[in-house]
């Protein structure tokens, strides 16, 4: 732990004015704690980490990870505590119990290097935080020790210094010895400037001024042209978050670097950025569902979460509650409870406790999960335990209550709750009972049954939301208007991906001549519609030591064929397509299937790793051609994988997709019917097809066989009015084999090829959810910073935040549509400045059916290049006398209807590198 100091000088020192800031301002993040969240932290370019809570260091591009190291004292936790010779150590700190290490030992130096520093270097470090450099004081009372206590430690930097050259040195204090040892930092820390925290009385504190001035004095040389960053630690409780922005600023503008965090360093503070928090817990009961891909979590309210650019993180209240605070790591807590006796552990509570006392917002969905009076009375609702006999009626009722289906209020489910603090979204009266069923209040909100999700009697299937979702969520986690990272645009185009399960390989199709459905599917449709196609077979059903032997050479010659097609990725649906994953697997038992828990190949006993990797090295050796292999793993059957299973395709090497049920249509019109982005399942996440496939349309392949045109309905309720989800084209091969679903198929594809789209493989939208599930985005001073974002290159923004493309950096442009602005981005790592006004001079990006592989363009033009699956088209704006040019060629735009400078240019390539010339 970084210690306080309490020797600063009792002495008045004059009030010197700081310089204004270095030149270098990394943006600097200090967390100490056991789980730290490096997607967040990832944000920041310094980050201080406790190296004993990590096996090896964090690998993120982006950031450097800075080890924690103790020189002026030792804890008796660490491992090279024992070694240390009991005459180094004369004395300790009092204030933290620490011994002091007597720096002028001869030997010490070595022992720091190669006992302390080796081992962390070894473990990945590259960069070390160097604490407890002032602890010699304790020691030296006369001239002559302080100087041997110096030029001892200054021995031991020198060499740590000597040993690892590129090694970056962040000091804590230290001012004493940089004279001598400046450039040896590459930046300085100190602790308490405005805020500190009193070890001995445990509590916060002003900083006198006395103390502040002096420190000032001191870190006043370090600054100007040419200077070291100097970051500012002050403390603040995790509930004060506002205060910490203030201080903040505060800081910012006498030049230094802010971070505002807890003494412990356990909570993701303030700083030069702020984190905006965009995961949220969600606690569910696992008694209720041991299984949570059929939870009412996962089914209707993962979905909103997603679209709010939130990532939900599952808590079952059977488990221990976690121990990391929530401020700075969570946007907040949502407990969806179905009883009012959930919380008989009183797990909830807990949270609940914690998450308020941190200024965490909480939202209760169907029930509170107890009607302890005295624990509801803490969130300022009055209960009243009793039943009406009598009608229930609707006295108040917000616009966004009522939203897909009516409240129809009902005695059975009645809970007489008022709050007394918040804003009633929904009131009812019965016997002079008063209920608020759904209301905001200043911790959050609560909707209560039957009014969130709302199922028909005897129709599990048959559901709506009562509440409007995003709405309710929204406000009642009081979040702020931000960049949301998008997985169903990019470029401002809607994305496209088509992935094909190998089902049906070896079916005769009913056209002339009977070919395989393979074959069909082949011929007429992966080479006539030249997009890209994620492709997978079943080995089974095509090895010559599968079920269909006498078929094989052609069945194999086929998918070599298909595999060979540059615009095909190749994708594996396993050995023997298990039909019950978790069955096979002995997580669950499962009797009287239809068609066995797999197909049957003699002699052969289940592995996930033989149904994942091994599929896959047979499709690599014997049917990918030269060079290319597999890249995704599609789950088939009930597509519901253990976590130990999903974990497989990771150790594989591949992509794994499937699952889902996105199947809103006309006949289903209900948002409860899109699914998520996926679930993380023991640390690994299984990434859910965007649409399902055509056997929801044609009820399980029994007819009617042309019902998968059905699937453009469930494209266009994706995409308005708001856009959930990418246009996935999801088919197994068998849909070749019939003549009415041939036909639906090219109905489908013609639809597609109408749209605006960007055209990618599966594997590449399975890279944008990784990124979305990782991305940190940022506050700063001027705009938004973005990072950690994977393959994903798409932000949904408010339209009010209208970007400067001459500040900012990676941004390409953006395009408004009826859904929303969507901002280009041109690499995984974005800042996004914030314009008063619109700028019509600098050229911008405004949409392309292809990726940005490099974006340098300003005022005066520059340097772009585009690749993707089809030929090439994008608009540009731009003054009218800028010129684009490729391959030394001018290319000469068409205008765009109605949109002023706005350029459309085509080409018949795939991928090209384009020069743009503006003159002043």
């Amino acid at each position: 732990m970084m210690h306080l100091r309490w020797l600063l000088p009792l002495l008045l020192a004059l009030c010197l004015p700081v310089a204004q800031a270095s030149p270098a301002r990394p943006a600097t993040a200090f967390f100490y704690g056991a789980q730290a969240p490096l997607d967040e932290l990832n944000a920041f370019d310094w980050v201080v980490l406790e190296p004993d809570h990590f096996a090896k260091a964090p690998n993120r591009a982006g950031t450097d990870w800075f080890a924690y190291v103790s020189v002026g004292e030792v804890e008796a936790r660490r491992d090279y505590a024992h070694r240390l010779p009991a005459s180094w150590l004369p004395t300790s700190n009092p204030a933290w119990g620490g011994k002091v290490i007597d720096q002028s030992q001869p030997e010490w130096p070595a022992f720091f290097v190669d006992q302390i520093v080796a081992p962390l270097w070894g473990r990945g470090w590259r960069h070390f935080f160097l604490d407890t450099l002032d602890s010699w004081q304790l020691l030296a009372t006369t001239p002559a020790e302080r100087e041997a206590q110096q030029a001892g430690l200054l021995r031991a930097l020198r060499l740590l210094k000597q040993r690892y050259p590129t090694a970056q040195l962040l000091f804590n204090r230290g001012f004493e010895l940089l004279p001598q040892a400046r450039e040896l930092a590459a930046g300085v820390a100190f602790e308490s400037l405005h805020a500190r925290w009193n070890p001995q009385a445990r509590r916060y504190e002003a900083v006198p001024q006395a103390d502040r001035d002096w420190l000032l004095a001191q870190v006043r040389p370090l600054l100007g042209e040419g200077g070291l960053p100097v970051i500012a630690l002050d403390y603040l409780p995790a509930e004060q978050r506002g205060e910490a922005r203030t201080l903040a600023e505060k800081i910012r503008a006498d030049g230094l670097i802010p971070w505002i965090a807890t003494p412990e360093f356990d909570t993701l503070g303030v700083g030069e950025i702020e984190v905006m928090p965009r995961k949220v817990m969600v606690l569910y009961d696992g008694r209720q569902f041991p299984n949570l891909t059929v939870s009412d979590h996962v089914r209707y309210l993962a979905m909103p979460l997603n679209y709010l650019g939130l990532v939900p993180e599952y808590v079952d209240i059977r488990q221990p509650v976690p121990a990391q605070r929530l401020a700075g790591r969570y946007a907040g807590v949502v407990a969806w409870l179905n009883s009012d006796d959930a919380d008989e552990g009183g797990q909830v509570r807990t949270l609940v406790k914690r998450a308020r006392s941190e200024s965490v917002p909480v939202v209760f969905l169907s029930r509170f999960g107890s009607t302890d009076r005295a624990w509801l009375a803490q969130l300022d609702l009055k209960l009243t335990l009793e039943q009406p006999e009598g009608q229930v009626h609707i006295v108040h009722q917000h616009p966004q209550v009522g939203f897909e289906q009516k409240p129809y209020p009902r005695a059975s489910t009645f809970l007489a709750v008022e709050a007394s603090k918040g804003t009633p979204w929904l009131s009812l009266n019965s016997d002079q009972l008063r209920a608020d069923a759904v209301a905001i209040t200043p911790w959050g909100g609560y909707a209560l049954e039957p009014f969130v999700v709302e199922h028909a009697p005897g129709n599990e299937e048959d559901t709506h939301w009562v509440i409007q979702p995003l709405e309710f969520l929204r406000t009642a986690l009081q979040l702020p208007a931000m960049p949301v990272p998008d997985v169903t645009t990019e470029n401002g185009r809607r994305l496209w991906l088509t992935h094909i399960d190998g089902d049906g390989f070896p079916s005769l199709a009913e056209v002339p001549g009977s070919p395989t459905a393979a074959e069909v599917m082949r011929r007429d449709f992966i080479e006539r519609y030249r997009v890209p196609h994620t492709v997978s077979v079943i080995e089974a059903e095509v090895s010559p030591n599968g079920l269909w032997a006498g078929m094989a050479p052609a069945l194999q010659q086929t998918a070599r064929a298909i595999f060979a097609l540059p615009h095909v990725e190749i994708a594996s649906h396993t050995y023997t397509h298990p039909f019950y994953w978790q069955a096979l697997t002995g997580q669950v038992k499962r009797d009287n299937t239809l068609y066995g828990l797999n197909l049957k190949v003699a002699d052969y006993t289940f592995s996930a790793e033989r149904e994942i990797a091994g599929s896959a090295r047979y499709i690599d050796t014997q049917l990918a051609p030269a060079g290319k292999r597999t890249q995704v793993l599609l789950w088939t059957g009930d597509c519901d994988p253990d976590g130990d299973t999903v974990a497989e395709t990771y150790k594989a090497g591949l992509r794994n997709m499937n699952a889902g049920e996105t199947r809103i249509s006309r006949s289903k019109p209900s948002w409860t019917h899109i699914a998520p982005l996926g679930l993380m399942k023991k640390g690994y996440f299984q990434t859910y097809a965007p649409n399902q496939n055509e056997n929801i349309y044609t009820n399980d392949w029994t007819g009617p066989y042309w019902g998968f045109r059905r699937v453009i309905e469930t494209f266009e309720m994706t995409d308005r009015p708001l856009r959930f989800k990418p246009i996935n084209l999801y088919y197994h091969t068998y849909s070749a084999s019939r003549k009415a679903s041939i036909e639906a198929l090219h109905e489908v594809y013609r639809w597609i090829l109408k749209q605006e789209t960007l055209p990618l493989f599966a594997s590449a939208y399975i890279d944008r959810v990784a990124g979305f599930n990782q991305a940190a985005v940022a506050r700063t001073p001027t705009g938004w910073r973005l990072r950690g974002l994977g393959a994903l290159r798409t932000m949904r923004v408010p339209a009010a935040l209208l970007p400067d493309l001459t500040q900012s950096a990676q941004v390409a442009g953006w395009r408004d549509l009826s859904q929303g602005r969507y901002l280009h981005l041109a690499a995984d790592r974005a800042d996004v400045a914030l314009a008063t006004r619109p700028d019509t001079t600098t050229p911008r990006l405004v949409d392309a059916n292809a990726m940005i592989n490099q974006w340098q363009v300003g005022v005066q033009g520059g340097e772009f290049a585009l690749e993707g699956g089809v030929p090439l088209e994008f608009t540009l704006q731009h003054p009218s006398a800028c010129t684009l040019s490729q391959g030394g060629q001018q290319l000469k735009p068409a205008p765009v209807s109605g949109a002023a400078q706005h350029h459309r240019y085509r080409l018949a390539r795939h991928a090209a590198r384009f020069v743009l010339a503006c003159p002043r």
